[in-house]
């Protein structure tokens, strides 16, 4: 189930709350879908555009960044009910003012950023 609040002109406020039953949580992780990076690109000095892809549903995404820089993401954490969604990358600090690649972001879900995680 998913819900959307929106201003009184039509507008969205928000994100989309997406509402997971319980089964999901017995399902096997490996019927969810891959999220793919379909490109990355630098938009100005302190933004990124950052489009992804599913290949089918995906819940539960979420995105990292490289420990060295801090930053923020337009929308984390979030299902993919929609085969591509694009999102920025906003950059707070950055101390060796590098150009960011695509290996700074990873793209995570259930299916894959618990598998190859060292446990603790």
């Amino acid at each position: 189930m998913r819900g959307r609040l929106l201003r009184p002109d039509g507008s969205r406020l928000g994100y989309d709350a997406i509402l997971h039953p319980d089964k999901l949580y017995k399902a096997d992780e490996s019927t969810f879908g891959t999220v793919t990076v379909e490109s990355f690109k630098q938009i100005d000095e302190s933004n990124y555009e950052l489009k992804l892809s599913a290949d089918k549903i995906t819940p539960f995404v979420w995105l990292e960044m490289t420990p060295d820089v801090i930053g923020s993401f337009s929308d984390n954490a979030f299902t993919m009910t929609e085969p591509s969604r694009t999102l920025i990358v906003h950059i707070e600090y950055n101390p060796q003012m590098r150009t960011l690649t695509l290996q700074d972001i990873e793209v995570c879900s259930l299916r894959n950023c618990g598998l190859k995680r060292p446990a603790l």
